[in-house]
């Protein structure tokens, strides 16, 4: 069977046009996303986790993984700003989280975060392996800032044992040659500071 060309342009123009529609059309699915702004702990209101949503979505299911121990929380659009997200823990819970590093999903998506704690300062604490690097054995927050010099009682897991720790900020002369931001609290420091 032989098509002329008439024919043959018009099935040709008909097929692109409608793949380049169905190309361009946008797609629920792929243009849903959600990225976390902020992880807190306040006082009284327990674990807050705020997320910046793109797209429609139905439900928003969410947890906290905590040493392997799913929370649920409670999560609702804020009425100001329907693209804010704010999960809670279902219990109002979760106080203990201030400080520590979780893992939280929410309606898919999953993130790896620090949850800091309001009006508290919150400061990594450092030691040197047994391995032979330094690394971080924790974090600790506190109602005030630190002076330099502030000292604090920690367990080192890697060591079984527990240890003073020394704050530092980004001056001094004792402690690791690293630079570990702002403040930091780390061993073996020795005189005025």
């Amino acid at each position: 069977m032989k098509i002329n060309k008439s024919k043959f342009l018009i099935i040709l123009t008909i097929v692109l046009l409608t793949t380049l529609i169905v190309a361009t059309s946008p797609v629920s699915a792929e243009t849903r996303r959600i990225s976390l702004l902020n992880a807190t702990v306040i006082d009284g209101r327990g674990a807050i986790f705020t997320f910046r949503i793109f797209g429609d979505f139905e439900k928003f299911p969410a947890y906290v993984n905590v040493s392997g121990t799913h929370y649920k929380l409670n999560c609702n659009l804020k009425p100001s700003d329907n693209n804010i997200l704010v999960c809670r823990g279902a219990n109002r819970g979760l106080d203990s989280l201030g400080g520590t590093t979780v893992e939280v999903a929410v309606a898919g998506f999953s993130f790896t975060t620090f949850v800091s704690v309001k009006d508290f300062y919150c400061y990594g604490i450092y030691d040197y392996a047994p391995g032979g690097e330094w690394g971080s054995i924790g974090t600790t927050c506190q109602s005030e800032k630190p002076p330099v010099g502030d000292a604090i009682e920690w367990y080192n897991p890697d060591w079984d044992d527990d240890f003073t720790y020394y704050f530092m900020n980004q001056g001094g002369f004792c402690g690791p040659e690293n630079n570990f931001g702002a403040g930091y609290y780390y061993p073996w420091c020795y005189g005025p500071v």
